[in-house]
């Protein structure tokens, strides 16, 4: 796959998109089209894993994964969520620690 199209798609999606355009023998313009979407999905699950944890901290892993699969009509593994839960937890803090003190 080119580095160009490439660039467009997360690594949690890579073969997903590989396998896909071999399936159906289409062009390097398809896959570009194949893989933005797909980048799209996983920037939709981050912002329905971040409203979720917003509005309820406390939510266990199974329970995220659920309302994940329950908004995006997509199964996602409790790997990638993990990930997901903790690039999140790393811009909280560091938000945090960019607020002035009161």
């Amino acid at each position: 796959m080119p580095r160009k199209a490439r660039k467009y798609v997360s690594n949690e999606a890579h073969g997903l998109v590989i396998s896909m355009a071999e399936e159906c023998g289409n062009t390097v313009k398809y896959i570009d089209k194949t893989c933005v979407q797909r980048n799209a999905m996983f920037t939709n699950m981050e912002k329905t894993i971040y409203h979720a944890i917003a509005c309820e901290n406390s939510l266990i892993l199974p329970e995220v994964q659920n309302i994940v699969r329950e908004q995006n009509n997509t199964g996602v593994s409790a790997a990638t969520i993990s990930r997901k839960l903790r690039k999140i937890r790393r811009w909280i803090a560091s938000a945090r620690l960019r607020e002035p003190f009161i």
